[in-house]
């Protein structure tokens, strides 16, 4: 009996992969091919759609963001972005140290420089226009300050740890 009912089972699968009955073979992967060149070729892209878009220059993010990016003159290797289009970014590396800037005028839900680290110490810093910066240790990976200023959000990341005084001097070269 179970012989006639997998003779049965296979005789169905076969004659479930026949052709079509008009002759006509199907290319199961030309429907894939051609609904993937219309999303491409619409501006789409398939799969988890990336929140970063890249600009040329800091007014580009501006007009995006309504935030303009102040980045030191002598900055080196500039890349401007925008993250979901509500949070300006610009990296760069100054002094051969790289800088990560992000700023938003949406209060940040999270920690706005995107990195989640253990915090070590926590410094605040009254700067000489009255703008307060917080400056965070973040083990002996990361250190960042953040600030607020002209109804924005500001963050500062950077690579090492060293005297955070030295990266509060550099934001208050971003805010005048």
């Amino acid at each position: 009996m179970k012989k006639i009912i997998a003779i049965i089972l296979c005789f169905l699968l076969l004659s479930a992969c026949t052709p079509a009955e008009n002759g006509e073979d199907i290319d199961m992967n030309e429907e894939l091919t051609e609904s993937t060149d219309d999303a491409v070729s619409m501006g789409g892209m398939m799969g988890i759609a990336n929140p970063i878009s890249s600009y040329d220059t800091a007014e580009e993010v501006e007009a995006v963001t309504g935030i303009l990016l102040n980045i030191p003159e002598r900055a080196e290797n500039t890349a401007f972005s925008t993250i979901t289009g509500t949070i300006a970014q610009a990296r760069f590396t100054l002094d051969g140290i790289e800088y990560t800037l992000r700023a938003s005028k949406e209060a940040p839900t999270a920690a706005l420089h995107g990195i989640y680290a253990d915090i070590v110490s926590t410094e605040g810093f009254a700067t000489t226009g009255g703008l307060t910066v917080t400056a965070t240790n973040l083990g002996d990976a990361y250190s960042v300050c953040e600030w607020e200023f002209d109804g924005a959000f500001y963050s500062l990341s950077r690579d090492g740890v060293e005297d955070m005084s030295m990266v509060v001097e550099m934001v208050m070269g971003f805010v005048e």
